[in-house]
């Protein structure tokens, strides 16, 4: 004799265990998304953001609404999870997405850093100097680091 369950188990689903974001400079945003879904249940799922300063989160809708959590019923397919990364100070910045079902518990790893000071100097892969307009003061040691001559518009101190 086969035994056959006589209901499906609900079973929570989470595309992606980490989130990582490019390097993004202090006042600026970035953007990714993580997709959430059930099988076997309606019931609402929430979502949880434990570094709401740095990384914020809004459901799949029109406008989008960012905060520190959410909860809503994923759609059948699945329902996107926008997840927003604004650093208001210099540095890494690392967190997790709680997601609670009635099913369980996932956790989805943040993490994101800020564009550090010789970003600002050194030109761009794309060959595009971005110079501050104020002067720069840098320690001996990382004078030899910065790339000069005609072409970076920066001229050797010595």
């Amino acid at each position: 004799m086969l035994l056959q369950p006589s209901t499906a188990l609900p079973n929570l689903f989470v595309s992606r265990s980490q989130l990582t974001f490019d390097p993004t400079e202090v006042g600026e945003e970035r953007f990714l998304l993580v997709k959430i879904g059930q099988d076997g249940s309606d019931s609402p799922v929430r979502v949880v953001s434990e570094v709401a300063p740095f990384f914020q989160i809004a459901v799949q809708a029109r406008p989008l609404r960012f905060s520190a959590e959410a909860t809503f019923t994923p759609a059948p397919g699945g329902t996107f999870i926008h997840v927003r990364y604004a650093p208001k100070h210099a540095g890494r910045h690392v967190g997790e997405l709680t997601i609670e079902a009635g099913q369980g518990t996932q956790t989805v790893v943040l993490s994101g850093r800020t564009t550090g000071f010789l970003s600002r100097l050194l030109p761009p892969r794309d060959g595009r100097m971005h110079r501050p307009n104020w002067p720069c003061l840098l320690p001996g040691p990382l004078l030899p680091l910065l790339p000069t001559g005609p072409q970076t518009g920066l001229q050797q101190p010595w």
